[in-house]
């Protein structure tokens, strides 16, 4: 059961740019190491960003998919998700990333601190979308990154623009 833990005055809501990053390649037949492997290294990637403190990351999470990002800031969101696609891709394990904002309520969940909310589904989706990792075709909302693509909601892409990533391209 979930018990929700009041963060604010918004009733337990805090606003998030979480970064859901969705491992690729990995399909019904791949072996139990190879996907523990993809796992491995993409916890190890997350862990080094949120060491960093110019991420300013709020929580990391797991995901059967992959991993989640929480940070309260657009900018420092998409470095992360550039730093980790590129680490990643380093590493040969390619990743789909979806950025959304919005309300999420930390929970407890067996025992651990946890969060919910729409922006969770929504950016898990934004990652699920295609799963194309290493192509070219431009999307809509999308960034050209490494070998895969991060996809943002709108309201991501209304709270940056190419004026702070030049390096990067944004439809929309």
């Amino acid at each position: 059961a979930f018990v929700s833990k009041s963060t604010d005055s918004s009733g337990g809501e805090t606003r998030f740019y979480v970064v859901f990053f969705r491992v690729c390649g990995v399909t019904e037949t791949s072996a139990a190491d190879d996907v523990a492997v993809r796992h491995e290294v993409l916890m190890d990637e997350c862990a080094r960003v949120r060491k960093s403190d110019e991420m300013e990351v709020s929580s990391e999470h797991s995901s059967v998919y992959g991993r989640i990002l929480c940070l309260r800031n657009p900018v420092p969101a998409l470095n992360a998700a550039k730093q980790v696609l590129d680490g990643a891709a380093r590493r040969n394990v390619p990743l789909a990333i979806g950025i959304a904002v919005g309300r999420l309520t930390e929970v407890e969940d067996l025992g651990r601190r946890n969060r919910i909310g729409p922006a969770i589904n929504l950016a898990a989706r934004l990652a699920a979308n295609k799963q194309m990792a290493g192509t070219d075709s431009k999307e809509e909302g999308t960034i050209q990154k490494a070998d895969g693509k991060i996809y943002v909601d709108d309201g991501v892409f209304k709270d940056v623009g190419n004026s702070k990533f030049p390096e990067m391209s944004f439809e929309g």
